[in-house]
């Protein structure tokens, strides 16, 4: 992950909130949340709220993104940065191109709220479109995220990432975390419908061969929080 200012951001907490899905589809993109609403404690610098955006159509697609709404506590907190499949945008863009985007291929969108670990709340907005069709492609996600004291909780035990390993052979989720914990495991369709749902105390093998061949995500979560989301193809 692209990190800003290495010297400075010491760790990167990452936090995902599934409330409406795919509520937005034009032409032949869509985005994975349409909307964000976090209420947490982090002492992290970059708090990350992950989205993704699909090419959903038989050619490429050139996409464009503006930030509208950028209000956050400017006396202590950096600012705001979007990450795309260009790279992290300095905070100080607010507007440009993606890459082209390939037939059933998809780019991050990931906002960055760089609290330099204080508190405070954030209001952000985003608009994503169609260069090629500007007026009736785009689509507006909206960001909330609230860096609240007092939601501290212990995460001595709590996972991140990196401790779990997932993987589909042969039709089954393969899912080996490093430590024997409570997870819940969700899978979803592209239009955001759950398909499967399981609980594991940190190993699992989940048959999938029943779902349709197309593409899917698995959520894993340790209580309220995803810990890891990741795409495959059935």
């Amino acid at each position: 992950m692209t990190s800003f200012s290495s010297s400075v951001f010491k760790s990167i907490v990452i936090f995902t909130l599934f409330l409406f899905v795919s509520g937005f589809s034009y032409g032949q993109f869509t985005t994975r949340y349409s909307t964000f609403n976090i209420d947490t404690f982090s002492q992290d610098f970059d708090v990350v709220l992950k989205n993704q955006v699909f090419n959903e159509g038989q050619d490429s697609i050139y996409l464009a993104w503006r930030r509208t709404i950028n209000d956050f506590p400017s006396a202590k907190w950096t600012g705001t940065s979007i990450c795309d499949n260009v790279n992290c945008a300095a905070p100080q863009i607010s507007q440009r191109n993606f890459d082209a985007i390939a037939p059933g291929d998809s780019s991050r969108l990931d906002m960055h709220f760089l609290t330099n670990g204080y508190a405070g709340e954030a209001i952000t907005e985003i608009i994503v479109w169609d260069i090629n069709d500007s007026i009736n492609s785009a689509q507006v996600v909206p960001y909330s995220f609230k860096n609240d004291p007092s939601n501290v909780i212990s995460n001595m035990l709590l996972l991140d990432e990196g401790d779990i390993n997932l993987a589909v052979i042969n039709g089954h989720v393969h899912l080996d975390a490093s430590a024997a914990t409570r997870l819940e495991v969700h899978i979803y369709d592209l239009l955001g419908n759950q398909v499967k749902s399981v609980v594991c105390n940190g190993v699992l093998s989940l048959d999938i061969r029943d779902l349709p061949k197309t593409m899917y995500f698995v959520q894993v979560l340790q209580g309220s929080t995803i810990v890891k989301t990741q795409s495959f193809v059935r």
